[in-house]
């Protein structure tokens, strides 16, 4: 077991003394990306309780896959590709992209509206609007939706979603191009 302090070493030592039977490592691995992949369970399943269960999964089965993971991308592309495939699986098996809560984590800042007014029916609208956005990213085919989500909701770059997906980087410009191009024919005269 390896004795070094693992609050200093990076996400690529972590999950090789890990690897190597450290279970402190996978700890500290999963503390420091569960918010990061519950968050994006949270944009891909219907409800919060089915996101959390697939960011549960999701570390389960890195931890079962960790003698896999060789460094070639980050540990956090690596966890959020498994973590991508699992929604994926569950959506498939259960068919449920009927609806989705936006109860998952509604203090986080990377789904808001910027919204300077301070009245009070601005935060309304301004959660209305969220609400509208969650409902329309809800009906896109999960093959849109999971890009349009980790490139404008969690910023991540083509190259970065390619690697998640496991899809090239050009179709994933595409399905993002289409993607938006569905909310905005969903949203148009709404908003």
């Amino acid at each position: 077991m390896v004795r070094a302090n693992a609050d200093i070493r990076n996400d690529a030592e972590l999950a090789l003394a890990c690897a190597g039977g450290d279970d402190r490592a996978f700890d500290l691995l999963m503390t420091r990306h569960r918010d990061m992949i519950y968050t994006l369970c949270c944009r891909m399943m219907p409800n919060s309780d089915d996101a959390d269960d697939c960011a549960q999964e999701s570390f389960v089965k890195a931890y079962s896959k960790i003698k896999t993971y060789r460094g070639e991308a980050g540990f956090g592309t690596w966890l959020s590709r498994i973590a991508y495939h699992t929604c994926l699986d569950h959506l498939r098996s259960a068919k449920k992209m009927k609806k989705t809560s936006i109860d998952c984590d509604a203090d986080d800042p990377g789904f808001e509206i910027a919204d300077t007014r301070s009245e009070p029916s601005a935060a309304l609208d301004r959660s209305e609007k969220q609400r509208l956005i969650a409902d329309a990213l809800a009906e896109l085919d999960p093959a849109f939706r999971a890009v349009v989500v980790l490139c404008d909701i969690e910023g991540r770059s083509y190259e970065d979603i390619a690697e998640i997906t496991g899809i090239p980087a050009g179709t994933v410009k595409s399905r993002i191009a289409r993607g938006r191009d569905k909310l905005r024919a969903q949203l148009k005269g709404i908003l």
